[in-house]
């Protein structure tokens, strides 16, 4: 049960990232590397305040440029209108950023205020390219002069780095900033790059518009030359195919045309003059209507003749009604009467006849008009196919005449224009000179050097601190393993197992206590103290022995019988150093059976502690230390002592510790401070939680009392060893 509760406490430690480190053992680290970590931050602070305080100070001066696409267009020149353009995107405020940047004007600014001449802008290597020289790392820069080109080249650059541009995109406006060692200079030299930059759009746009009028010039100027020939063309086709236009008031018609409404008029009326004729001249035809022509109504001649023969017949009845029809007076008036007849008719027939011959006239007028119509179509015809050509040549110069006039209603509009174009951006805010300078800030770059310092400070310490070998502190060594150390017990003054030696000479001293602590540690976790306690460690030389035996005798000490074995049949160290020779009976005897526990048990010298020795002249020890013999030895302690501690044989030498390991309840892992490298712990634990074997915690032996084991200690009540190994 205690095992498996170790194991899964050790297991759930390995989980956590060897990287991470609590804020505990990181102040340790800087505490245990506190005057590094000070002798640097002052140092590194010292020479930053003198390199800080060293720069030369750089003042920067602004000026804002508002962009604006509003132009001032003239329809008239007496009548000035202001119109808005497209709205500008971001795009375009890029572009005007990136001009304002550009080296054109900054090449402008260099040349006109010859800048290659000043100071401000001279040349210097860097101190690099200075230390690389010095070293002999790089070739020194000739005495040779450079060129014109090559200062310019230099000076634009030197004045590139100091100059800034920039925009939010959110506005039309546009910062210029210009860095130099004198404020009035940089406010000087960022007012005259924006002015350069507006001197430059006004100019563009004077002579794109130079560029126009000189076009324009032009191309009016032949298509004069083209609506003249044209116009010419035109007439002269009117001329040679006679297609001449006449004002009728209704809008104007060819001649053709005119003639032939009017000869269809005339003929309209010469067909209504001749139906009339002919109805008068049929109503003359017929008897029973003739005498209502007005012709023959009005003829006095006929009248006469009427009157007459009424007379005759009026006379030629008196007579009859008075002396019969044979009067002789009644033929004369008969003759009469008949005379009047004749000349009746013969009026009639001569009406007739001026009714008929007007008749024949109007036929012959209408007969004539039509054929003069008939030739007046065909002219027509023949007019209209060559209007046809007429009216291509008048389209072509009507087309170049509205070019023409197109182009000179823009040549006018253009004329207007020169000399009174505006920039697409101004200045809307001059660079004045700054109270204070922009560079250094010297408060900032205090502090950013008291930062690095500390951080580098810190880095350093914890990169001194891992170049350390093994462990310094309890934190540090459960961050690294992930199994909980038990107690850190101090260094010891020199001599063999002298920290066991100060458990009974000094039970009030630091090491004691250590060892107090641990024998608590190991007495109040879950499942207590255990019977059967192997301790190990993973290289020769970490004090593993000497820890087992202070853990015996602080065990005997509180009346607790104890039984420390020497597990180790190699070394057999021991006996050597408590009893100075060996003993009579080994460890190696009772798991041969040759003699019993009782017999070989030997009493420790300093106290009530009963030690079982080895000899260390076993021949094979792996042959002695299996599980039965093991097992069997121990079933025999367990009756007579409260604990058993078996003390074996580091790790890394042999297996033996694995072996031991399995008989025993739980094991204790004793490592070095500073000395035991990460990865031969590393594998210890990993060997034992591979075999599945139980491990109660790991011992940091000959730690620095200041840095690891104090933690919770009252330093008034321990007694500190002024020895140190």
């Amino acid at each position: 049960m205690r095992a498996a509760l170790v194991s899964s406490s050790a297991a759930s430690r390995d989980m956590a990232p060897a990287s991470e480190m609590s804020l505990g053992a990181l102040w340790s680290v800087l505490w245990r590397h506190r005057w590094f970590l000070a002798t640097w931050m002052l140092l590194l602070v010292a020479v930053s305040t003198v390199l800080i305080f060293s720069l030369q100070p750089r003042y920067r001066a602004t000026a804002l440029v508002t962009l604006d696409t509003r132009q001032i267009r003239f329809a008239e020149v007496s009548t000035p209108v202001s119109q808005l353009s497209t709205p500008m995107d971001s795009s375009y405020v890029r572009t005007e950023v990136e001009v304002l940047a550009s080296d054109s004007i900054a090449r402008q600014v260099v040349t006109e205020l010859n800048l290659a001449e000043n100071e401000e802008f001279a040349s210097r290597p860097s101190l690099m390219h200075r230390a690389m020289a010095a070293l002999g790392l790089r070739r020194a820069d000739s005495d040779e002069p450079p060129s014109p080109e090559q200062l310019i080249h230099q000076t634009v650059a030197a004045y590139r780095s100091r100059l800034t541009v920039f925009s939010d995109a959110r506005s039309y406006v546009i910062t210029v900033s210009f860095d130099a060692a004198d404020r009035d200079f940089a406010a000087f030299i960022a007012n005259r790059h924006v002015e350069t930059y507006i001197a430059r759009q006004r100019a563009t746009k004077d002579q794109a518009l130079a560029s126009a009028t000189s076009w324009l010039d032009r191309e009016v100027a032949a298509l004069s030359e083209r609506v003249r020939q044209w116009e010419q063309a035109v007439q002269a086709y009117r001329e040679r195919h006679g297609l001449f236009m006449i004002d009728s008031g209704r809008g104007a018609n060819s001649v053709a045309q005119q003639q032939l409404a009017e000869a269809l008029v005339e003929l309209t009326r010469a067909r209504a003059d001749l139906a009339i004729k002919q109805a008068r001249l049929q109503q003359a035809r017929d008897p029973s209507r003739s005498s209502s022509i007005p012709e023959i109504v009005g003829s006095s001649v006929i009248a006469r003749m009427r009157e007459q023969e009424m007379s005759a017949r009026q006379r030629l009845a008196e007579l009859a009604g008075m002396s019969g029809p044979n009067h002789p007076f009644a033929v004369p008036l008969r003759e009469q009467i008949a005379e009047s007849r004749r000349q009746i008719e013969a009026e009639r027939t001569a009406i007739l006849g001026s009714i008929a011959a007007e008749a024949a006239i109007a036929q012959t007028r209408e007969a004539e008009l039509r054929q003069i119509i008939s030739r007046l179509e065909l002219r027509l015809a023949e007019s209209e196919r060559d209007a046809a050509g007429l009216r291509d040549i008048e389209r072509e110069a009507a087309a170049t005449r509205s070019l023409y006039e197109s182009l000179l209603a823009r040549q006018k509009q253009v004329a207007t224009q020169v000399g009174i174009q505006q920039a697409d951006a101004q200045l809307s805010s001059r660079a004045v000179p700054p109270l204070v300078p922009a560079f250094p800030n010297k408060k900032l770059f205090l502090a950013v050097a008291i930062v690095v310092s500390g951080v580098t400070g810190g880095v350093l310490s914890l990169l001194l601190d891992r170049r350390r070998k093994g462990f310094g502190t309890i934190e540090e060594t459960e961050m690294e393993m992930g199994l909980p150390v038990l107690a850190a017990l101090p260094r010891a003054p020199r001599g063999p197992l002298a920290l066991a030696g100060q458990v009974v000479s000094d039970p009030r001293s630091l090491a004691a206590e250590a060892v107090h602590r641990l024998r608590s540690m190991l007495g109040t976790r879950q499942g207590g103290m255990p019977a059967v306690l192997s301790v190990t460690s993973a290289l020769p030389g970490e004090g593993k022995t000497s820890v087992a035996l202070a853990l015996g005798r602080s065990l005997a000490g509180s009346g607790f019988r104890v039984l420390l074995i020497d597990a180790d049949l190699r070394q057999g160290r021991l006996a050597q150093v408590l009893f100075r020779e060996p003993p009579e009976f080994s460890t190696s005897d009772v798991l041969e059976g040759e003699v019993p526990l009782a017999l070989a048990v030997m009493r420790d010298p300093a106290s009530s502690l009963r030690i079982l020795a080895a000899k260390g002249d076993a021949v094979a020890p792996q042959d002695l230390l299996v599980p039965a013999r093991l097992e069997s030895l121990l079933a025999e302690a367990r009756m007579k002592y409260d604990h058993i501690i078996l003390d074996t044989a580091p790790f890394s030498a042999v297996a033996d510790a694995m072996v031991v390991g399995r008989v025993a309840d739980e094991t204790l892992l004793v490592l070095k401070a500073e000395t035991t490298p990460a990865s031969a712990a590393a594998s210890v634990i990993k060997a034992f939680r591979t075999a599945r074997l139980p491990l109660a915690g790991l011992v940091l032996n000959a730690a620095d009392p200041r840095n690891a084991g104090l933690i919770g200690y009252p330093r008034t009540v321990l007694k500190i060893s002024q020895s140190r190994a």
